[in-house]
């Protein structure tokens, strides 16, 4: 599985962090047994201009089509997904029917249940800024009594974890700011690392001005530090 978040700012610079872990482990899963094979690094989080998607489940060859049909493509399907969220949050047809399709077709096919895609979604529709749970018949559910969205196996020490640091005061929901929301989701992903499919570090901010994507910077900067750690080791023996 793996550890997906969603953190709504509200002070300051309104904005939605969503950050997610990396990766992607590989079962062998015989009858009655479960061997694992591999650990692989993936990219969990796709943006766009005004819109970011944390996505849980497996990997199917559905929705890799889905992400690959193009930028145009996938903003006129968010931003019907969420007018369709505002002008109607209790439908009970699906706001975001792609997902829904893509699912359907996985059910046939008996995958897993933790293996049907469901996502965390952060938009600037209408000069609205919303964060957004994407459950598998591809409805949206909006959190609206708490500051946050998890997903996934490490979801349950992320809730933990930020119910502990409310009830303690350390952290205010009503004076949380971009700044310290980016803090908080990369100790929540540390956290989550307990669960043994998380591990790693993605993430991206959506504010009013669209998004900024930090994923490949924080891979390219921790390549960085890992080879001059390695050289100041090598230099203690020249």
């Amino acid at each position: 599985m793996t550890t997906i978040l969603g953190l709504t700012a509200n002070s300051g610079i309104e904005g939605v962090v969503i950050a997610a872990d990396r990766q992607l482990n590989w079962y062998d899963d015989p009858p009655h047994e479960t061997k694992f094979l591999k650990k692989e690094q993936t990219k969990k989080i796709n943006y766009g201009k005004n819109w970011i998607i944390g996505d849980v489940g497996g990997i199917s060859n559905q929705f890799a089509v889905l992400l690959k049909s193009g930028k145009n493509k996938l903003n006129t399907m968010i931003y019907n997904a969420v007018r369709r969220f505002y002008e109607h949050p209790k439908s009970k047809k699906p706001h975001f029917p792609e997902i829904n399709e893509i699912n359907t077709l996985l059910r046939r096919r008996d995958v897993e249940e933790d293996c049907l895609h469901a996502m965390v979604l952060a938009a600037k529709v209408d000069r609205k800024i919303g964060l957004w749970y994407v459950d598998e018949f591809g409805n949206l559910k909006e959190s609206k009594k708490e500051y946050y969205i998890t997903l996934g196996s490490g979801g349950e020490y992320v809730t933990k974890y930020l119910t502990e640091l409310s009830e303690k005061g350390d952290v205010d929901q009503d004076v949380l700011t971009i700044p310290a929301a980016i803090d908080l989701a990369v100790s929540c992903l540390d956290v989550a690392q307990q669960d043994p499919n998380t591990g790693g570090l993605d993430l991206a901010v959506l504010t009013s001005k669209g998004v900024k994507y930090y994923g490949n910077f924080i891979q390219e900067t921790m390549q960085r530090q890992k080879k001059s750690m390695i050289k100041s080791i090598k230099n203690n023996y020249k």
